[in-house]
């Protein structure tokens, strides 16, 4: 509610019936030279929601095909508007079996599209992938029992739509070795915690 209700009437000054503001309306000037008036508050840069995943489980892969990780995941509710972004942070723990690199990709699908991959390069020459940092995590690992690696993704998305967005996480790994999530190669040496996360902000 604005903090100023019904009409205004001044008598003496050069102010008479501005009239009533609307909801969320703010009395405010209007411009060089124009008289005060009620105007909408302005909208960008606000955080319209936010909303976060924690993943403790402990799960493993050896295949070199992008496979999703189970749980690693999060969706949107309806978007504000179709311009709204989505500010994403994926902190995610792994450990390994050799020194090769392992992978991991965010997949953006909104809710009846195509999924988008913003972090995953492409290389004719390497079966369409591109084994570099242009995933967001390619990380040779130390292949030893008490080691595992963290890393951190930001990322920004134009969303363009207000329909509901999931926010999945991708995992693949090299020449037969195994990944493990949240956990080095002996699970006795501690367990990590990964997590995504997501801010709507309005533009």
């Amino acid at each position: 509610m604005s903090g100023i209700v019904g009409s205004i009437n001044t008598r003496g000054s050069g102010i008479t019936n501005l009239g009533s503001a609307a909801d969320g309306q703010l009395f405010t000037g209007t411009g060089a030279g124009l008289p005060v008036g009620f105007e909408a508050a302005a909208g960008g840069g606000k955080v319209l929601a936010c909303a976060s995943t924690v993943i403790t489980a402990r799960p493993s892969t050896t295949d070199d095909d992008w496979l999703d990780i189970a749980g690693f995941n999060i969706t949107t509710g309806t978007l504000a508007t179709s311009s709204s972004k989505l500010l994403i942070f994926v902190q995610m723990i792994q450990g390994t079996t050799t020194t090769y690199h392992s992978n991991a990709v965010l997949k953006i699908t909104p809710e009846g599209g195509s999924a988008v991959y913003p972090y995953k390069g492409t290389d004719a020459s390497d079966s369409g992938d591109t084994w570099n940092a242009s995933m967001f995590i390619s990380y040779a690992h130390s292949a030893t029992s008490n080691n595992a690696g963290g890393e951190t993704m930001v990322f920004l998305y134009s969303a363009s739509s207000t329909v509901a967005h999931t926010l999945q996480m991708m995992w693949r790994v090299q020449n037969g070795a195994t990944l493990y999530l949240n956990r080095p190669i002996t699970d006795q040496y501690g367990h990590g915690v990964s997590s995504i996360t997501y801010q709507e902000i309005g533009a």
